[in-house]
């Protein structure tokens, strides 16, 4: 993925909304519909909102993200989306369709990942989603992330939910404890 990051950093705008997919693991909709009001920019914090149910929640960005974002933002009034439309005019108000930030990043995702792939295959083709899904499975893989704090970072509505994106296997330390559960070896 960071390929793919770096082959857009001639395009700031679909390179912003890339880092923010990477970092934040909200659904791109979610993303093109963040206002300048929905940022805090001394804490990193993005308050998203949830698709599913409306809820809204807390996605963290931090480093040269928060640093390209700021310098966006300084160009924006509260009420201004976060990614508008430049062409035929630039109107801060209206907010950049899904299609056109995709036809910006897609044929990129494409080259890099999705030549071999027959175009109907909607399973294993790299797309917005498939970030999102990354940046479950990655955290899940940490032992340090609490799969709570991934469900609230993805802003699911059910730890099952979580689960399912996740997709990981038991840790080491894990399979041991319940094989240690009241003293009982494996069966």
């Amino acid at each position: 993925m960071i390929k793919a990051l770096s082959s857009l950093e001639n395009k700031p705008k679909a390179y912003l909304f890339f880092c923010f997919l990477m970092q934040t693991g909200a659904r791109p909709q979610a993303i093109l519909s963040m206002k300048k009001v929905n940022v805090n920019l001394s804490n990193g914090v993005l308050m998203v909102q949830g698709l599913k149910k409306g809820m809204t929640y807390q996605a963290t960005i931090s480093g040269k993200i928060l640093d390209l974002l700021t310098v966006r933002l300084a160009k924006l009034e509260n009420n201004h989306y976060i990614f508008h439309p430049d062409n035929p005019k630039t109107n801060p108000e209206k907010q950049i369709s899904y299609q056109s930030m995709r036809n910006q990043i897609q044929p990129v995702l494409d080259k890099m990942f999705n030549s071999a792939i027959d175009t109907s295959d909607r399973i294993h083709k790299v797309t917005f989603y498939t970030i999102r899904h990354s940046f479950a499975t990655h955290l899940a893989q940490n032992p340090a992330v609490s799969v709570f704090d991934i469900k609230n970072l993805m802003g699911h509505n059910s730890l099952k939910m979580t689960e399912r994106y996740a997709k990981t296997s038991l840790q080491e330390g894990t399979k041991k404890a319940i094989e240690d559960l009241f003293g009982v070896e494996s069966i």
